[in-house]
């Protein structure tokens, strides 16, 4: 009979050993030590970022803490001056009558400073539109306002969105745009016009009877017509719709 051939050999590759229980379990446990060190090293790296964050917010209430103390003792020293200056004058008067008066301190400087600066930087870039991240950063550099936490920086956004939106609805000098080549709201644009919603309004306004075109009337602000241009806005009547009262006899 032929003789069963030999089989051959299993590749090393493929050839099962048995690792030593001694070394499989100083894998395991190296393998457990090694999520312990990631595990701790990210939370390192995040708390040392917050020491970073609180070291920035540590120095700046410590510079603001002097500037305070020094400011108090500037007012304590002119308090005593006013009151001795006083007591010369008249012994019966007391210095503090009148109370307390806080003058006004804006971040802005004077009162309405920040609303003209957006009116002045949007009508710039007409007829283009700009966004809301754009005119923070302008508003930052004129009024040299820094940041050191990312709190700071949305109470200024929110302070300029605030100011933005007032300028469209109380004056009507601007208007929300939706850019389609950026979804994202917060774009602004000059009405160099009519709004889409006053065009929409004075439409109504027409087909209900209450107004009609009159291409030989003057133009509304002339007229008299109120209610079709914004109030403090360049609109010329070149882009205004010419409306008039509706007769009956017309």
């Amino acid at each position: 009979m032929p003789s069963k051939p030999t089989p051959s050999p299993a590749p090393a590759s493929t050839r099962r050993t048995r690792t030593d229980p001694t070394l499989k379990w100083l894998l395991n446990e190296r393998a457990a030590i090694a999520g312990v060190h990631q595990a701790a090293t990210e939370v390192q790296h995040r708390l040392l970022r917050r020491v970073q964050r609180a070291r920035l917010l540590l120095e700046q209430a410590e510079r603001r803490w002097a500037e305070a103390q020094s400011a108090a003792q500037d007012a304590s020293e002119k308090l005593r001056a006013f009151d001795l200056t006083i007591a010369q004058l008249s012994e019966d008067v007391d210095p503090a009558a009148l109370g307390v008066v806080r003058a006004w301190q804006g971040r802005f400087g004077e009162r309405g400073a920040l609303t003209a600066f957006l009116l002045e930087r949007v009508k710039r870039y007409a007829p283009s539109p700009v966004g809301l991240p754009t005119l923070v950063d302008e508003v930052e550099q004129e009024f040299g306002i820094k940041h050191f936490d990312t709190l700071a920086r949305k109470r200024l956004r929110y302070s300029v969105r605030t100011c933005l939106r007032q300028l469209h609805t109380g004056r009507g000098v601007i208007e929300p745009y939706r850019n389609p080549m950026d979804p994202r709201p917060g774009h602004w644009i000059w009405v160099s016009g009519p709004s889409f919603d006053q065009l929409k309004q004075q439409a109504s306004q027409v087909k209900a009877g209450v107004y009609e075109f009159d291409p030989f009337a003057e133009f509304p602000a002339a007229a008299g017509v109120s209610g079709f241009a914004p109030a403090g806005s360049s609109v010329h009547g070149d882009v205004t719709p010419r409306l008039v009262p509706k007769s009956s006899g017309r």
